[in-house]
Parts: C-alpha cells; sequence; structure tokens
C-alpha cells in the first residue's frame, strides 16, 4: 500500500473514498492489469488452422503474457495477498489461467472431434501443455531467478515446445509399455473430474 501511495502521489484516505478499500485497490489494479496482460490471449480463438499453429499461437502468447513486468507484479500481489482475500485469487484464476485453459479445452476437443488425441480427456491435454509451456518459467520469472527472455527466444521455446507436445520426446518409444502406456481417456482427471 506504502508503494502504491508513493507512486500515486496521493493519500491513503483519498484512495480508501475512491476504491473502498485495500482490497478494492487491489481488485481494481488486478482487473486492470489482467485485462491487458491476458487479451491477447483471449484472442485466440479455435479456427480451420493446422493445429500446430493454433498451439503455436497460443503457447506464444501465454508465455509472453506470464513474463511481463505487470503479470509478474499481479502474479506475486495474488500470492501475497490470496490467503486473507481468497477472492482475488479466484478473480485472477477467472480472468487468465483460466481463460487459457477454457481456450485449449476446446482446440483439444475439436481436434478430438477430428481424430486428433482420443487417448487424452481435452483437460488432460490442456493441463499438459500448459505445464510444457511455461515450465519452470513462471516460478522464475515470479522470484526473481530468472529473467524473462526476449521475444525471439521465447517464440523459439513455444516452437519447441509445441514440436514435443505434438511428437513425443522419444520417437520410436515402445506402444505398449507396461504401466508407461497412456490410459485410455477420463484415467488422468483426479476424482472431482
Amino acid at each position: 500500500m506504502s508503494d502504491i501511495l508513493e507512486y500515486s502521489k496521493g493519500s491513503r484516505r483519498t484512495l480508501y473514498e475512491h476504491f473502498g478499500s485495500k482490497e478494492g485497490l487491489l481488485r481494481t489494479i488486478i482487473e486492470d492489469i489482467t485485462e491487458r496482460v491476458w487479451s491477447g490471449v483471449r484472442a485466440v480463438q479455435p479456427g480451420n488452422a493446422p493445429i500446430e499453429v493454433q498451439l503455436l499461437e497460443i503457447g506464444e502468447h501465454f508465455l509472453r503474457a506470464v513474463s511481463t513486468p505487470e503479470a509478474l507484479s499481479v502474479y506475486r500481489i495474488v500470492v501475497a495477498e490470496g490467503r486473507r482475500n481468497p477472492e482475488i485469487t479466484a478473480m485472477f484464476y477467472e480472468s487468465g489461467p483460466r481463460l487459457v485453459r477454457v481456450r485449449l479445452c476446446e482446440l483439444f476437443e475439436d481436434a478430438q472431434r477430428k481424430g486428433l488425441f482420443a487417448r487424452y480427456e481435452a483437460v488432460d491435454l490442456a493441463e499438459m501443455f500448459i505445464g510444457m509451456i511455461i515450465g519452470d518459467f513462471s516460478a522464475g520469472y515470479a522470484l526473481g531467478y530468472r529473467v524473462p527472455e526476449d521475444e525471439k527466444n521465447q517464440k523459439a521455446y513455444a516452437r519447441r515446445a509445441v514440436h514435443l507436445f505434438m511428437h513425443g520426446a522419444s520417437q520410436g518409444y515402445p506402444e505398449k509399455s507396461g504401466d508407461l502406456a497412456p490410459p485410455g481417456p477420463g484415467a488422468l482427471q483426479g476424482a472431482d473430474g
């Protein structure tokens, strides 16, 4: 709050009059920044382009979104304030990360109607893809032990992640490998399903 007051050159009273409370101010900041940060991801809609192209577009937008200074600031605020104010955490999740998951589920469901990815549930595919795209970046950026890559390197990483996702890491790996064989649809989902 002190940083906000210093930055805005305003008084605590003025801020509270305008936003109602610290939570109201945080909510407004998070809404504003998440709208700007995630707008590129929202613009990506399932379409007629090959799935690799669509995954690459989503992956690039997502990686760029989680690495902006604004997104990192919001993420840190949400983590710091989330226990005291779970509504802020829910709002952040709904306006950003959940949006990516929903877009990916739509994309994978569309691909499944075309005969691709039949072995897995769309939600499992979405979660695996998100994990591949953000990998260690999200924690590394937020904790400061990793500096966000430039756009060229982000695009190259997203391209490698999409290729790995589409083609697997081990060419020639036996189709049936005991416990590691791909499960049937729904087998990876948790109890809440």
